[in-house]
Formats: structure tokens, sequence, C-alpha cells
């Protein structure tokens, strides 16, 4: 809303679709959305400068992204195609390197720790942080695909 009009400002107009979660870039020039419907949603990044939108997902299996605190990365929660099991996920903005991180079943509403080095989710016996740093070997913010551990 602009508050000096009171008027509603629309970032981005979207048709006959379902939005399944939205997380702002860290520096606040981009934001990453799922759309899609309950059966199959992807991720898309929006750059608010140039108002371009690129697809980072295609699969159909993507909800619930979260920016990591460098906004280099983004998990994401990710679903079977039968919907019965759930995991997480990371990708680069670009759609670039696409990681399902392994041992996680029956997870969801992932979210970052402030050092961008941890990440925190719900399992259907409790709350927890995962060191992806150990799960993957080095750092998931420079180089290569990382790979597991």
């Amino acid at each position: 809303t602009d508050l000096s009009t009171k008027a509603d400002v629309i970032i981005l107009t979207l048709e006959s679709y379902n939005s399944l979660g939205l997380a702002w870039s860290p520096d606040g020039e981009r934001l990453v959305f799922a759309l899609g419907s309950l059966k199959a949603s992807n991720l898309f990044v929006f750059d608010i400068v140039t108002r371009e939108s690129i697809q980072i997902t295609k699969d159909g299996l993507a909800d619930s992204p979260v920016w990591s605190p460098q906004g280099d990365v983004i998990a994401y929660h990710k679903f079977s195609k039968d919907g019965l099991i759930s995991s997480l996920s990371l990708v680069r903005p670009d759609g670039s390197c696409q990681v399902e991180i392994p041992g996680l079943d029956e997870v969801g509403s992932p979210t970052w720790l402030p050092d961008g080095k941890t990440l925190g989710f719900v399992a259907l016996d409790g709350i927890y942080t995962l060191d992806l740093e150990k799960a993957f070997a080095g750092n998931i913010y420079q180089g290569e695909c990382p790979q597991i551990q």
C-alpha cells in the first residue's frame, strides 16, 4: 500500500494461479514465489527493477521458498508426485544447482538461521536444524554444485 495515496501497489499480476509461498531476497530486489496449484507448482524469481521473472524449477513439486541470508541460495519444500512424501531442496536463484537434501522425509517449513549455513525445518516429531556444510562437501555458496558427503 502506498501510504501517501492509500492505494495498493501491484508488483506482479497473476492470472488463474495460486501462490504457494512468497519471500523477498535479503537485498529487497527480488521475490521468489511458488506458483501453480495444490497438485503442481514451480518456483519463479521476479526482479523488481527489470520487472522480469524466470522459472527456476520445472518438476512441479515446489512450494514454500525461502532465501538464504546471503541471497545466493533458495531452500524450498519439495513434495513427491503422489503428494505423500515431502523433503527439502536447494536451488540457486538462476535455477542452477538444484539439489535435494538427502535423508529428510516428511519435513517442511524450511527457514534459515542467520549464519546462512544452517537450515531449520519441521518434521513429524519436532523442529530440527541441519548444518549444510556438514551435509554437503563444503560451502554451498561457492564453486560447483554441492555434493552430498
